[in-house]
């Protein structure tokens, strides 16, 4: 049994090998880096606070294996934490033995929802991992996490594509659209790409590159450049990342795209009320995927864009 497995880890490694090799990745290989631990990033604000008490306590109960790291909660709001401090403690409580826990603050003076989009970017300059993952506060885990759950053997974090991007549902296209008009480049025609919504694997590095591409400062904060005239253009912050790595940065090296049909999203309606479920059926928020259907699929998906916020 030992050798099996040291030839399938050869095996495996030589495959990573040839694909950095192929694709001019400047890294070196998972053999030696051990595998990615990202931070975990989740903005919120004062009616979040419920549902992400159960979001910590699902990362601590279903993370068995130490697939995610640091947390850092984003307070985003017109109202200061401490308004809210013995809240904000038990949701630290119930993430310590899970590990290193952070909570910044980030005021709002405009339209929260775009304030959200704008840290969920800009909290790159505060994280130290090569990748962070970016949950909703309802982004709660249904199941234990494993070591491919949103990474490759390869260190490649997984895009979890649906669509096409012509075929995307509802105002996700534009957003596409307009995040490609917004880099300059021409939208994707090639390979499926998720909807704009969380969870979202993020490459730390390359956000600070799209962020110096379109004259965002790095700085954790609101957008006050680039970023605003990007979100008055109707773009996303996910779409825009999306766009960026498969047009502009060396995908490969970074992402890989794991294709799926089956992956529950929510509902294009503009209420955001319903999920669809693979069949196009709706059910409720708390559907659970069946095991047999979609092993990977671990986290209840949130949709990204018009989130209101105060």
């Amino acid at each position: 049994m030992g050798c099996s497995r040291a030839v399938l880890y050869l095996v495996e490694a030589c495959r990573c090998a040839l694909l950095l090799r192929d694709h001019a990745c400047h890294t070196v290989l998972p053999s030696v880096v051990g595998r990615q631990v990202p931070t975990v990033v989740i903005p919120v604000y004062e009616r979040d606070l419920c549902k992400l008490k159960m979001t910590a306590q699902s990362i601590t109960q279903h993370d068995k294996v130490g697939v995610l790291g640091k947390v850092i909660i984003c307070w985003v709001s017109s109202h200061p934490l401490s308004d809210y401090g013995d809240q904000m403690e038990e949701v630290k409580r119930a993430l310590e033995p899970h590990g290193e826990v952070e909570v910044i603050e980030l005021a709002v003076n405009g339209e929260g929802w775009k304030v959200q989009q704008a840290a969920k970017l800009k909290v790159a300059s505060r994280v130290y991992s090569d990748f962070y993952v970016v949950l909703d506060a309802k982004n709660t885990i249904l199941r234990d996490l494993e070591e491919d759950t949103f990474f490759t053997s390869c260190n490649q974090a997984k895009i979890f594509g649906r669509y096409e991007v012509g075929g995307m549902p509802g105002v996700h296209r534009d957003w596409y659209y307009n995040s490609a008009s917004v880099l300059e480049v021409d939208p994707m025609d090639y390979g499926k790409w998720p909807a704009s919504i969380t969870p979202m694997t993020m490459h730390t590095q390359t956000v600070k590159d799209m962020l110096d591409k379109i004259g965002e400062p790095q700085d954790f904060g609101d957008c006050s450049a680039g970023l605003c005239d990007a979100f008055g253009r109707d773009a996303t912050e996910f779409t825009l990342y999306v766009t960026y790595v498969g047009r502009i940065a060396n995908m490969w090296c970074i992402h890989d795209i794991e294709e799926s049909g089956r992956l529950a999203t929510r509902s294009p309606s503009p209420s955001g009320a319903q999920r669809m479920t693979p069949t196009g059926r709706t059910r409720s928020s708390k559907w659970r995927p069946s095991p047999s259907r979609t092993r990977r699929r671990t986290v209840s998906p949130s949709s990204s864009g018009r989130r209101r916020a105060p």
